[in-house]
């Protein structure tokens, strides 16, 4: 696996080349953000985002650089996490209801599917369960783009 970054006055491209053992190429994969490698679980997240380009999908593969989901996602994201147990992955996003600024946490399995989400209008942390495990994100303090 290797990953190189093109970088550019407005942001970077990043390009992910999967190579299998014998040195054969599986993949070329562009994207913008950042990658997530997930040994135990056995995948690989790309979690895109941009301030300067729309993004509104991140990507999970499997070892052989197969697309296993395609998660679709706001263009407002902020930033990404991962959980320790590398069951769960989340997506932080700045959202506007009823006028007002929210922060909105989604949580995903590995397979795409959300699990949980949650609006917050103050930064702190949420903590929630899922398939028996207890789970605990920061959240910041919602805030316009730019």
């Amino acid at each position: 696996m290797l990953v190189s970054t093109e970088s550019y006055f407005e942001g970077e491209v990043k390009k992910l080349s999967v190579f299998n053992w014998d040195g054969s190429r599986l993949c070329d994969l562009s994207f913008l953000g950042s990658i997530h490698i997930l040994e135990r679980s056995h995948r690989v997240l790309l979690a895109q985002e941009s301030a300067h380009y729309r993004v509104d999908e991140s990507l999970i593969l499997d070892p052989d650089c197969n697309v296993v989901a395609r998660v679709r996602q706001p263009e407002s994201v902020v930033g990404f996490g991962v959980s320790k147990d590398e069951k769960l992955f989340w997506v932080i996003s700045h959202e506007v209801a009823d006028g007002e600024m929210e922060t909105r946490a989604s949580v995903y399995d590995l397979s795409g599917k959300k699990v949980a989400e949650k609006d917050v209008d103050h930064a702190g942390s949420w903590t929630f369960d899922h398939l028996g495990e207890r789970y605990t994100i920061a959240l910041p303090a919602p805030d316009y783009p730019g």
